[in-house]
């Protein structure tokens, strides 16, 4: 699969998860999906940051929306963080939840229709795949190791000058949630090593 159907089929994903976690009442799932799309999430834009990014900018004029998606995914990351440090029956959970959505499918869009699109017509087909591979390698790195660690990573140095000036800024890990196992298999499919 190249990084292109990799990207758009994960995009499809995290549209179903923050959709569901928009309409799931009961809490103990709602607690369980919210966990599964922060770590799907973080994942995601690790594989992004890692193969994506640097692939749009191989190929991309400089105009490209390339430093702004890139600076959208440290936003999309502090609002799933902010979204997970509150519990799910707190008063500002559904409004949280709201513009997290909002953010979060904006940038989807921005992404799929403009930058994915213009890679799509200048960089080569094999190099395409090759990305694709690597996209799903470091995404299922990712997911293996969860929110939790990913947040630490993508949100290390906001949270050292956050903590440096409000003596706090903890971020808050979820217990991972299952059957990652299958969403990799898929996500590597044809990849001898991921088999």
């Amino acid at each position: 699969m190249n990084i292109i159907e990799c990207v758009k089929q994960q995009h499809r994903k995290i549209d179903t998860l923050v959709r569901q976690l928009e309409t799931i009442n009961e809490e103990e799932e709602r607690s369980k999906l919210r966990v599964e799309l922060a770590d799907f999430l973080a994942a995601h834009i690790v594989a992004e940051n890692e193969i994506l990014m640097p692939l749009l900018a191989k190929h991309l004029e400089p105009g490209a929306r390339v430093p702004e998606s890139k600076e959208e995914h440290d936003v999309v990351a502090f609002t799933i963080n902010h979204l997970m440090s509150i519990p799910l029956s707190s008063p500002t959970f559904p409004p949280r939840l709201r513009v997290f959505k909002n953010i979060l499918l904006d940038h989807l869009e921005e992404e799929e229709y403009g930058l994915i699109q213009q890679l799509r017509q200048v960089a080569p087909k094999e190099e395409l795949e090759k990305a694709g591979k690597a996209f799903a390698r470091v995404f299922c790195d990712g997911l293996r190791g969860g929110w939790g660690k990913l947040a630490q990573s993508l949100l290390g140095a906001e949270r050292a000058k956050t903590k440096k000036k409000m003596g706090k800024g903890k971020v808050v890990a979820g217990k991972r949630a299952p059957a990652k196992k299958a969403v990799c298999k898929t996500q590597t499919k044809g990849t001898k090593e991921h088999q």
